[in-house]
């Protein structure tokens, strides 16, 4: 195999696992809608979204468990951690593999002359929608979650 061949295959590669990567991260991202959206109904209706969670887990797993309401809502922020947690580290890990690419692609084209997909095309012309996502949840998501914070402790509900 001669350069060029290796160069292209690991960036065949490189394409791939940022792929799998996003898919991990666009998932994460809808779960924790779903968490954040079941932590919100537990500041509006508490006892509605307690049963709903009570038989929810009595559905699944063919038996009763009493939880308290505390409890269910400790794991489910420490669950919303963890997701988050994992939902930053791909996107982190997708951002600095465009600059790597970038680099492949750069070297590849010095054999073959013109070859831009993923680096240098990400970075030009990035879309509006793109950037008010970006703006969306690294701003306007950690607001929303300090002010259920905020309004459980306000309201006497504890947590963790």
């Amino acid at each position: 195999m001669d350069s060029l061949e290796i160069s292209y295959d690991h960036y065949k590669e490189t394409c791939e696992l940022s792929r799998q990567a996003q898919s991990r991260r666009n998932k994460n991202f809808v779960i924790l809608c779903v968490l954040e959206a079941t932590s919100f109904l537990f500041l509006v209706e508490p006892e509605k979204t307690y049963e709903l969670i009570q038989e929810g887990i009595h559905q699944k797993l063919n038996m009763t468990v009493q939880l308290s309401n505390t409890l269910i809502q400790t794991l489910l922020w420490l669950i919303i951690t963890y997701v988050m947690i994992r939902y930053i580290q791909d996107m982190l890990y997708i951002e600095r593999q465009y600059k790597y690419m970038e680099k492949l692609e750069k070297h590849i084209a010095n054999e073959l002359g013109v070859f831009e997909r993923e680096g240098k095309n990400y970075q030009k012309n990035y879309p509006m929608v793109l950037n008010f996502i970006d703006l969306f949840f690294e701003i306007f998501h950690s607001v929303y979650i300090f002010t259920i914070l905020i309004a459980k402790k306000n309201i006497g509900i504890n947590i963790l």
